[in-house]
């Protein structure tokens, strides 16, 4: 979806390449069509996530920052699925 409120499909040929792999089930095709159904309405409608407030959003001063990891690089390369320590 584009800022314009214009929007395509995206992956079609990907998402029927893997129900041809048996990857994904091609039934799970209607329910993700209804859940983009969903969505449209929902920025056509300019509501939750597309509600007018949301560019403007901005985190209440008073929460701490997160912080990032000891390791993190920002290409990944320190990234593991072992705990530090």
């Amino acid at each position: 979806m584009r800022p314009d409120g214009s929007w395509t499909w995206k992956d079609r040929e990907d998402f029927g390449e893997a129900v041809r792999r048996g990857v994904l089930d091609g039934e799970l095709l209607g329910t993700l069509e209804d859940h983009a159904q969903s969505v449209l309405m929902q920025a056509k409608a300019r509501t939750g996530p597309f509600a007018a407030k949301w560019p403007a959003w901005q985190p209440d001063p008073a929460w701490p920052r997160p912080a990032l990891p000891a390791a993190y690089r920002p290409d990944g390369s320190a990234w593991s699925a072992r705990l530090p320590g």
